[in-house]
């Protein structure tokens, strides 16, 4: 009886939420339209920015079903001339999202075969039941994936296997207690019949009640997808191509400081007619005169590795404490053990035909994403490409190599699985991989989801909002400690991103911050490579990377718990990246902490630089006026 009256209340007080929900995102909606009043060419960002506001408030209270709000921007942004509806539809139907698409179709495929459990036990068997080591070891393999892969691929091919192993965990567990409450030998009650060696489709497990999962499995659940989610971004940011925010930033470096357009044949100050003044600056910062002109340093995948892999390595540390440390033992523990999951996994008996397909086809798909671009380290490609093998090839018949993507792989094998003949079931009709009776069972609302967040992004960046923002922040911090800029410029970037895409905040702030750091006369790359990572650390909301929508669209992970663990370890992000920015990247690149290296100084600002402050005051100088 209590259980129910504590059911009730609980529905009752979400209620109460929706219902202020509703109404504050429409107070803050009308009241930020009215209260911003920009200059007349700044109207569409003040009025993205109220659309953001009431989208912001919906999603984290769910007043509305949370694909309903992803619709906003289909009715809001034409009807407020911040984009035009045909600009804002192509954003719910692009390459990335027809990528989830086709990597949903395979895992229902994984999952409809039964394939899903045995990689599951296999695991399981492999790394033990204690739910730490399941969340570590899921995070660590996903984190590896994501350094050469996409993280929304990475994503893809963990989270059949993760939902899987939930299910196994739940069915052994109670499997566990009724052994214990029977006293009955290990196999006499526990072991589940063999399971008949023929091609039908496995009964879905991923969708199990949720009313009757133990506690302790909903918390590993939780910690389990998040850590997925969450590994793929910090996997990612480890390597020079783990993720576009990374090859962007790459762009921008080589754009702005390597190569500027401004010096022709590479030499940013030597060629132009401001070097004599720039010279003369750098003599006074103490700097020889042979250091003007000379390139920014080049960003290799080697550096960049040998730099980010330990701050990527420390934060999946942090991110794991930040999830494991609520976990509680599992139902029938005492029971559990590798002999435990080794006898539940030979009761499934050998694989079947049906099995050894799926496993082909999600193995090639596999192969393909990693294989897609070379693996490179420095100077030394370790495994070139398909794409680059092909380049030629495929030239010679009118096809370009750079026209294909990880999705055109995706939606390739998504469509085979509807060719590759399965056997016939027990009426005698032919069967497939996949059917569409099962595939209508794909998250469309997480794919509007998604859409919606690429909507957002896409406005920030086309309104300038971004780019305004970035300024603001840069008026704000001039005069600040060296330690505070760092801090304050991953603060605001990691909750920005939250709302924009990670590779829209790269391009339209960082060019930004590279302006703010000159202004400054700092090095560059005291708050660039800081601020590049720091737009991969988004861990709060669902729209902030595809991974995060990914596994919350799998119905395990709460909102509001993604919100909560989100929000900690997006704090423990900044301080980690403040810390290691002075401890680690300082050294290893080189960076003087008191001065402005020659690459960086600009012939138009040479002429009007101020003296160094004293070593000893470890505020930023300020221009003067």
């Amino acid at each position: 009886m209590s259980n129910v009256l504590h059911d009730e209340s609980a529905v009752l007080r979400q209620e109460r939420v929706q219902a202020w929900g509703r109404l504050l995102a429409v107070v803050l909606f009308v009241a930020t339209l009215f209260v911003l009043s920009p200059e007349p060419d700044q109207i569409r960002a003040s009025r993205l920015a109220a659309v953001t506001v009431l989208m912001s408030v919906l999603w984290l209270t769910q007043a509305i079903p949370i694909a309903a709000t992803s619709l906003i921007p289909l009715a809001l942004f034409p009807l407020l001339g911040i984009a035009t509806a045909e600009a804002t539809s192509k954003a719910y139907i692009n390459r990335n999202v027809f990528l989830f698409l086709g990597g949903f179709v395979i895992a229902l495929g994984i999952e409809k075969w039964g394939l899903h459990r045995r990689l599951a036990l296999s695991i399981v068997c492999l790394i033990g039941s204690s739910p730490r080591r399941i969340v570590l070891g899921f995070m660590l393999a996903t984190a590896f994936l994501s350094m050469w892969i996409s993280n929304t691929a990475s994503t893809l091919l963990m989270l059949p296997i993760g939902l899987a192993l939930l299910s196994s965990l739940r069915e052994t567990g109670q499997e566990a207690e009724i052994e214990t409450s029977a006293d009955s030998p290990p196999r006499a009650a526990a072991e589940p019949a063999r399971q008949e060696a023929t091609d039908q489709p496995a009964a879905p497990t991923a969708d199990l009640p949720e009313d009757t999962t133990p506690e302790p499995l909903v918390r590993l659940g939780i910690a389990l997808m998040l850590g997925i989610a969450w590994s793929a971004s910090l996997g990612g940011m480890t390597t020079l191509v783990g993720t576009p925010t990374n090859v962007a930033f790459a762009e921008i470096w080589d754009r702005t400081f390597v190569n500027p357009p401004h010096a022709p044949g590479g030499s940013p100050a030597a060629s132009s007619p401001g070097a004599a003044a720039g010279s003369g600056a750098a003599a006074g910062r103490g700097q020889s005169e042979t250091e003007v002109g000379l390139r920014a340093p080049e960003l290799s995948a080697g550096t960049w590795m040998t730099g980010f892999v330990p701050i990527g390595a420390v934060l999946l540390l942090c991110a794991w404490g930040v999830l494991v440390w609520r976990l509680l033992p599992l139902p029938g523990a005492r029971r559990f053990g590798r002999r435990f999951f080794r006898e539940r996994l030979k009761a499934l008996g050998p694989p079947r035909g049906t099995e050894i397909l799926m496993a082909t086809v999600f193995a090639v798909t596999a192969v393909l994403w990693v294989t897609r671009r070379a693996v490179r380290v420095g100077s030394v490609t370790f495994m070139p490409g398909w794409s680059d093998l092909l380049r030629e090839p495929l030239a010679a018949h009118g096809v370009a190599v750079s026209g294909i993507h990880d999705s055109t792989i995706a939606m390739l094998m998504a469509v085979l699985m509807f060719f590759i003949p399965a056997g016939r079931d027990r009426r005698g009709q032919r069967q497939f991989l996949m059917d569409w009776k099962t595939a209508e069972r794909l998250p469309w609302g997480i794919l509007l989801l998604i859409g919606g967040g690429f909507a957002l992004a896409s406005a920030f960046s086309s309104t300038g909002l971004s780019s305004w923002i970035g300024t603001e922040f840069a008026a704000v911090v001039a005069g600040w400690p060296l330690w505070m800029l760092v801090g304050g410029t991953c603060l605001l970037l990691t909750f920005l991103t939250e709302l924009t895409s990670n590779v829209a905040t790269v391009s339209t702030l960082l060019p930004v911050l590279a302006s703010v750091s000159v202004r400054l006369e700092i090095d560059p790359r005291l708050i660039m490579f800081p601020a590049a990572i720091a737009t991969s650390c988004a861990f709060m909301l669902p729209i902030a990377t595809p991974p995060n929508a990914i596994v919350f669209g799998s119905g395990r992970v709460p909102m509001g718990a993604m919100v909560r663990t989100g929000l900690v370890l997006n704090l423990v992000c900044v301080f980690v990246l403040t810390a290691a920015t002075f401890g680690l990247l300082v050294p290893h690149f080189g960076i003087n902490t008191r001065s402005m290296p020659a690459w960086a100084d600009p012939p138009a600002a040479a002429a009007q630089k101020t003296p160094q402050l004293p070593a000893t005051d470890s505020s930023i100088p300020v221009k003067a006026p």
